[in-house]
């Protein structure tokens, strides 16, 4: 196999090796590097003679292979260096023979899920994935998927034509969900893409993307690296598989996502699990920092060791616990598994029916329509229309608070997680007292509804409801006292409408919006 080195006119005669050290290209016929300039062909000697200076063995890989790192760290021969001798290292460990068996990786072989066929109008070759058929595989565990990987992303690169050094991915996420988690796969994956074989990936669709799949992205996304995000669909293309691969794909259920330009479909999921949110889109979490996102995953750790279940929840929920507890981890885990084992028993179905609150629909006193100007549901709930059920008691009125706070969640506009409530006391009497029942009340909220209240605004208080306000205040924490406002009834619309537009604000508050009952919404 003969390659053109460089412009000293050298050609030089190599002995056939793996797939990505000695790739069958001519560098002066490769339609990508035509325009190279002399400044990158003198930069590619440079760091050949950087590198062979620490690593002799260097030499073995291709001024292609060169080519790419150098491309990856846009031009900076330091930098490239850098990281062509941290792949070299890596490759001498990792594939000590030059390539993985199909023996080396059983288990995911076994899973099906990985496809290779027919070119782009580019000619990169196409990859087609299934997220939803890969599950964590403890019997081979981490180092087995990476040794997969490297199968995949060598298999790829020996088959790709001619001229050819980038593929084309596309990624369906179709029945993907929480046993398909695999964060540190995930970030394990990327890592090899990006650090070793830097330039191959050229560009990847996203399709059939559910909510739920939007906290693994969350998680993942920060650690894509700004070339890698740009290979998504161009911006100004709605059939964007059609003009890029030839064939008909219509878009669907889809709504673009944000500037990194992939289109996803989305499929509608449980309330508290499998909330419908794209989290790329949420304000509210655009601001993560690294810190929070480690904390996150430390936490998953903790707490699936001691209850493999909590496999089910969403990062978005645990992340809620996480800020509701400062970001200590600790706290948050003893929080979360308190979480995860009342659910199991209070809510073993996965949901309250009305069949199981009778009393409390009957008293028709909760009602929830429209957003406030942060794009949060707001609810509506009587004070004056609660009593005490002798016939359901307690527990009762727990479902119905359970059922309350997730028909709230269900009906969250995407990217959103709190609520606003408007507390009206009007008409409120000692007939109406249930220390019990609020306590009750407060202790779901702020145990296992964490950060969902967004604001509470407490109208029309007679000054009778302020003695059981007084026995109920020391039990709210310090973050749910922040979030509540006692409005006076002269300034009641006022207020009201700093934070709620008149077109969704209720009727009796002066809007224009008609009280909907909390089960019918």
């Amino acid at each position: 196999m003969i390659s053109y080195l460089s412009k000293t006119n050298i050609y030089c005669v190599k002995v056939p090796q793996s797939v990505e050290k000695k790739q069958q290209m001519d560098i002066r016929n490769n339609a990508e590097t035509e325009g190279s300039s002399e400044e990158e062909h003198n930069k590619i000697l440079q760091i050949r003679d950087l590198v062979e200076k620490q690593d002799p063995t260097s030499k073995e890989y291709d001024d292609l292979t060169v080519r790419r790192f150098l491309h990856a760290r846009d031009l900076d021969v330091d930098k490239a260096c850098t990281m062509f001798l941290k792949y070299v290292k890596w490759r001498k460990t990792f594939v000590p023979t030059g390539s993985i068996s199909v023996s080396e990786i059983p288990n995911h072989i076994a899973q099906n899920k990985l496809f290779m066929q027919g070119t782009d109008k580019s000619g990169r070759l196409i990859t087609v994935v299934y997220g939803g058929r890969h599950y964590p595989n403890k019997q081979g565990g981490l180092e087995e998927f990476k040794r997969y990987v490297v199968f995949t992303l060598e298999r790829i690169i020996s088959r790709m034509p001619p001229g050819q050094e980038k593929f084309v991915a596309i990624a369906d996420i179709q029945g993907w969900g929480y046993s398909n988690s695999d964060y540190r796969g995930y970030l394990a994956a990327l890592s090899i893409l990006q650090d070793y074989y830097p330039e191959r990936l050229g560009k990847m669709f996203v399709v059939h993307v559910p909510y739920v799949f939007m906290a693994a992205w969350k998680m993942i996304y920060p650690f894509i690296d700004e070339k890698t995000k740009k290979k998504g669909v161009d911006e100004r293309r709605c059939l964007a598989m059609s003009s890029i691969m030839g064939v008909e794909q219509h878009v669907g259920d889809a709504s673009y996502l944000s500037k990194t330009n992939i289109y996803c479909v989305k499929v509608p999921q449980s309330v508290e699990k499998k909330q419908k949110m794209d989290i790329r889109n949420n304000a509210e979490t655009e601001g993560s920092s690294e810190e929070e996102h480690n904390k996150i995953l430390q936490l998953r750790d903790l707490v699936e060791k001691q209850d493999p279940t909590s496999k089910e929840y969403d990062d978005l929920t645990v992340r809620r616990f996480l800020r509701a507890r400062d970001l200590d981890v600790d706290k948050a885990c003893t929080m979360f598994l308190k979480y995860v084992k009342w659910r199991k028993t209070f809510v073993p179905t996965g949901s309250i029916s009305v069949s199981e609150i009778p009393n409390h629909i009957a008293q028709n006193k909760l009602f929830m329509q429209g957003t406030d100007k942060s794009g949060r549901l707001i609810t509506v709930v009587y004070g004056g229309r609660h009593y005490p059920n002798k016939q359901g008691g307690l527990e009762e009125f727990k479902r119905y608070v359970v059922f309350t706070l997730e028909r709230i969640i269900s009906r969250m506009p995407p990217g959103q997680e709190k609520f606003v409530a408007i507390a009206d006391i009007q008409g409120w009497g000692y007939s109406n007292s249930d220390y019990r029942g609020y306590l009750a009340a407060l202790s779901i909220l702020q145990d296992y509804y964490p950060e969902r209240l967004g604001k509470m605004f407490v109208v029309h208080v007679p000054y009778v409801f302020m003695a059981a306000w007084k026995m109920i205040y020391p039990f709210i924490d310090e973050k749910t006292k922040k979030k509540i406002v006692f409005v006076e009834n002269k300034q009641l619309k006022s207020t009201l409408l700093k934070d709620i537009d008149e077109s969704q604000l209720p009727e009796i508050y002066g809007g224009k919006l008609k009280l909907v009952p909390i089960q019918d919404s």
